[in-house]
């Protein structure tokens, strides 16, 4: 998890360069949350947000678009995360599309207190907005980044603003 600080920023800019060329032509959504609800972990009940009922209320009311990324193509999850201009979710794989996103896209990963910090570094190297929330955990301490959390909801509901 420490190395991740040590990767240089033009590898993000090379992903870029190689394979944004490729994205589908499809218009995308605006903003997005990553629903990981298909996610191996989820499947074997970590990293859960325990409180995701409320927390996609709140963003279908922002009207955020609710995806999974393993129904679509790469080409299509490369134009998905291009298009966005915010995008939420559980700290996991789904973000490392970010490197497709234009400059100033607002990031908002949901994170426990051990959560490695990839996304905020390809963040930072790639000037986007990034805002983290720190989750509670819930019956859970794996003593990695592996746990069930309640996410604050009044927390992002002031980052969104």
């Amino acid at each position: 998890h420490k190395d991740i600080g040590l990767v240089p920023k033009w590898i993000s800019f090379w992903i870029r360069k190689k394979f944004l060329k490729f994205k589908s032509k499809k218009k995308f959504y605006s903003k997005i949350y990553i629903d990981r609800s298909d996610s191996k972990f989820n499947l074997n009940n970590k990293r859960k947000i325990i409180n995701e009922k409320e927390i996609k209320k709140i963003l279908l009311i922002k009207k955020f678009k609710i995806i999974r990324l393993s129904k679509y193509s790469f080409k299509d999850q490369v134009a998905i995360f291009y298009n966005a201009k915010i995008i939420v979710g559980n700290h996991g794989a789904g973000f490392a599309n970010l490197v497709f996103r234009k400059k100033n896209t607002k990031i908002i990963e949901f994170i426990d207190k051990n959560t490695s910090k990839p996304i905020k570094k390809i963040s930072k190297d790639l000037n986007l907005n990034y805002f983290s929330v720190q989750g509670k955990r819930i019956n859970s301490d794996t003593g990695d980044q592996n746990n069930n959390l309640k996410i604050p909801t009044k927390k992002l509901i002031s980052i969104l603003k």
